[in-house]
């Protein structure tokens, strides 16, 4: 849509949490659940999760992810698991060739820890 993006990672590897996580993307399945699990959570961002989610999946899904699963294996939840190395590698491979880049924590933390003056 015309913008620029730079991607700053801020481990050592693309992917964060969401390769941790294994690949799950997921919410709990209702604002009432969501209230009871999270009581102390920003009402006004679990809406945004509870409204946004599926378009997300489907626009992760329309952008090459792939979907190992539509399921979270828990009944309080709602989500899908991806591959996530697959979509990782994927999005950032769509990131390059906009043009755009990607940075690692290894290489904008030696930026950043060298004085200003130096």
């Amino acid at each position: 849509m015309g913008a620029e993006v730079t991607l700053l990672e801020k481990g050592d590897r693309l992917g964060g949490s969401f390769v941790y996580s294994s690949g799950y993307l997921w919410s709990y399945k209702d604002l009432p659940t969501f209230r009871r699990e999270a009581p102390g959570g920003d009402i006004t961002l679990q809406r945004l999760i509870l409204e946004r989610l599926g378009p997300d999946l489907e626009w992760l899904e329309g952008h090459g992810a792939t979907v190992l699963t539509r399921e979270t294996g828990n009944p309080l939840t709602i989500g899908a698991r991806l591959d996530p190395e697959q979509t990782v590698a994927t999005l950032a491979a769509r990131i390059a060739a906009a043009g755009d880049g990607c940075s690692l924590a290894r290489r904008w933390r030696a930026w950043w820890e060298t004085p200003k003056d130096a």
